[in-house]
């Protein structure tokens, strides 16, 4: 290692150990004045300097001169697909998916979402249409907020398809064939007979027809993170 940065090292163990050295006992000799004026002078002589942010930010700034992919989207590849918006909001958008964080939940309306579209003109795009797209490289997925009782449950939209197909061969049990009959009794036992807990007073829930049409008619939608980011660049 180069000497200036032994140095450096070297000059921290040395402090490290000075400081492990102090017998706290010794500090009961001495009265509450004299210990209570040192208390409030050797805070002043501590920097506390976090040498090592600072230089991480160095070797951050040596990295994306040598890669300088990373400048440019890189957590998540398939937003360069979104050619309908500048470079830098895909940037910004890629960026703000790391920060937000895997398996988080987000709506359309998040405020740090919404911040970074607010200058985009609504007749040229809509924020859903980013969400929907992200939702189809599978980076996102889709949920719906269905209120029932005195709160709402988040449900995914494989089960509210469920609840779809349920209620339609419902209606028509009448006419149901042998393969739809045991299509029904799955969906039935898969839904719990249609009940849901209500988190807020524990009541058991029936879920109708017109609970979940008025579920996908809101359009109460929000995604979860559920990609974790391209890690490839970590390893350089």
């Amino acid at each position: 290692m180069n000497n200036y940065l032994q140095t450096i090292i070297n000059k921290h163990k040395e402090f490290d150990t000075y400081l492990k050295q102090i017998n706290i006992n010794e500090f009961k000799q001495f009265t509450r004045e004299e210990l209570t004026e040192f208390t409030k002078i050797l805070p002043s002589y501590f920097s506390f300097r976090y040498l090592t942010a600072e230089i991480n930010q160095i070797i951050d700034n040596k990295k994306k001169q040598e890669y300088p992919e990373l400048l440019g989207v890189h957590h998540y590849p398939e937003i360069k697909e979104l050619n309908f918006i500048s470079e830098e909001d895909k940037i910004k958008l890629d960026n703000f998916l790391v920060e937000w964080g895997f398996h988080s939940y987000l709506y359309e309306y998040t405020p740090k979402l919404t911040k970074i579209f607010k200058n985009w003109s609504k007749e040229v795009i809509n924020l859903s249409n980013i969400l929907e797209f992200l939702a189809s490289k599978q980076i996102l997925e889709k949920y719906y907020k269905m209120y029932i009782c005195c709160d709402y449950i988040i449900v995914d939209e494989d089960k509210i398809n469920k609840y779809v197909r349920y209620f339609e061969l419902y209606k028509n049990n009448d006419e149901l064939s042998e393969k739809e009959w045991e299509e029904f009794d799955k969906l039935q036992d898969e839904l719990h007979y249609n009940y849901e807990y209500c988190s807020e007073c524990g009541d058991e829930i029936e879920i109708t027809e017109e609970m979940i049409m008025d579920t996908i008619n809101k359009h109460s939608y929000l995604y979860k993170i559920i990609k974790e980011r391209d890690k490839s660049y970590d390893k350089l």
